[in-house]
């Protein structure tokens, strides 16, 4: 098992849910997945050691609460958080705030080996999580965030 506790995976998908589960599963990590209401309720007591939060146009605003809300709690101020999304305009539309929120981006459709990168770099024994980074830097032909 490579992480402590488990990785949350937020996605309202369920197959997109159970994909990334599966994969994260696969590498050996414990995985918590969620459609978005029973994730706010289950994140305290699951106690993640990543969050992977899908982000739509339509829930923008919901989403951008609950980061804000996660990074003003004591018991979730530090867990790194990967906001994924199939609209990379949205993304760059958001890039500052969820910089602020000390958030990464990772476009869909995403490269698995790249989705395993950033996590281990996130729960890895030593986590690269607070270096500074840009936010948007491209990866062959898809938008991600160096870690």
């Amino acid at each position: 098992m490579h992480a402590e506790h488990p990785i949350l995976v937020i996605d309202p998908y369920e197959p997109t849910r159970t994909s990334i589960a599966n994969v994260l599963h696969a590498a050996g990590y414990a995985v918590a997945p969620f459609a978005y209401e029973p994730a706010a309720s289950a994140l305290e007591a699951a106690r993640p050691s990543l969050i992977i939060l899908e982000l739509q146009r339509t829930r923008a605003d919901a989403a951008l609460l609950q980061l804000d809300r996660l990074r003003h709690r004591d018991a979730t101020r530090a867990i790194p958080i990967i906001v994924t999304s199939t609209d990379t305009c949205l993304l760059e539309l958001l890039a500052a705030p969820l910089k602020h929120l000390n958030c990464r981006c990772l476009a869909k459709p995403f490269d698995i080996e790249l989705l395993l990168v950033f996590v281990s770099r996130a729960v890895g024994p030593a986590s690269q999580w607070s270096e500074p980074v840009e936010l948007f830097e491209p990866v062959g032909s898809r938008i991600g965030s160096a870690l």
